[in-house]
């Protein structure tokens, strides 16, 4: 073949295109694996943060699975946002590993990974990446100061729901704050159980539930999303009655010991919830066409 050929060039620059893809993903790796390993580290060993990994997980399968998709010819106004958000993304991740201030490294991250991926994805699936990207954010983790400020509440209301409907059943709970009093055995209402924490990652999963899972209709899509905060109040309400039937019958270092799996049922239970709202609507759907 000809070097100086048309077939060569155009060969050559596939070549050249694919490689500065590879890179660039390699750039983005070497921004999101320190941040993963650092929140990983700090935060997804306690028992507040079980959706963490997740949740970064099923978004990083969204983005993988557009991979066929991205290429350098994307349209020049999501070019020219690319590189000043990539700048910016990338200067809050050097600041924030280096100070160890991880809210402001994972929003760097996150920035500077939608700044790449929006300099090689077109029209078609920039709203899929900014989607996904959106929803790396609820990885990272929630400013200490600003979930104090709105735990407490949320704790008391939780505590007291639960005394009333067991109460009502005829189990002897009683609450003094947030913690419970189950027969002879007490259970506190921990960040775990209804932690602002908790309901974000609950609404993570229904955001990825409604990605990969959509409807039919806007509309329907409009009400799972709208229902989002009540299904995980529901979740966690579900999480502590669960413990407490633990606490009442097997005792309170069982209790204690069921945290982390109360988490991973609480998952099971939003998705399961989403699945029935989701065919209930479908059907609706059905119903009306015929």
């Amino acid at each position: 073949m000809i070097v100086g050929s048309p077939n060569y060039n155009g060969a050559a620059r596939v070549e050249a295109e694919r490689e500065a893809l590879l890179l660039l993903l390699g750039a983005i790796a070497l921004v999101v694996v320190p941040t993963v390993l650092d929140i990983a580290a700090t935060f997804w060993s306690r028992a507040d943060d079980t959706d963490g990994p997740l949740v970064l997980a099923a978004s990083v399968f969204g983005l993988w699975r557009l991979r066929g998709t991205f290429n350098w010819h994307c349209a020049a106004a999501i070019r020219a946002l690319a590189l000043p958000f990539a700048v910016l993304g990338l200067c809050a991740f050097v600041i924030g590993h280096s100070l160890r201030f991880y809210q402001l490294e994972g929003g760097g991250a996150v920035c500077f990974t939608w700044a790449c991926l929006s300099r090689i994805a077109d029209r078609p699936v920039a709203g899929r990446v900014n989607f996904l990207c959106a929803i790396l954010l609820f990885v990272v983790p929630f400013p200490a100061s600003l979930a104090d400020a709105l735990l407490v509440p949320m704790k008391l209301m939780l505590a007291h729901a639960v005394v009333t409907t067991f109460s009502a059943m005829g189990f002897p709970v009683a609450s003094h704050g947030v913690l419970l009093s189950i027969g002879f055995d007490q259970l506190a209402v921990a960040d775990a159980c209804a932690g602002l924490r908790s309901l974000l990652s609950l609404c993570a999963v229904g955001l990825l539930f409604v990605y990969f899972v959509p409807s039919r209709k806007v509309a329907h899509q409009v009400v799972l999303l709208a229902l989002l905060p009540v299904i995980a109040l529901l979740a966690n309400f579900r999480r502590v009655s669960l413990l407490v039937l633990i606490t009442y019958y097997f005792g309170a270092d069982w209790g204690e010991s069921a945290h982390n799996l109360a988490g991973y049922a609480e998952v099971a239970f939003t998705v399961s919830l989403f699945l029935l709202l989701h065919h209930v609507l479908n059907r609706g759907i059905r119903s009306a066409e015929h």
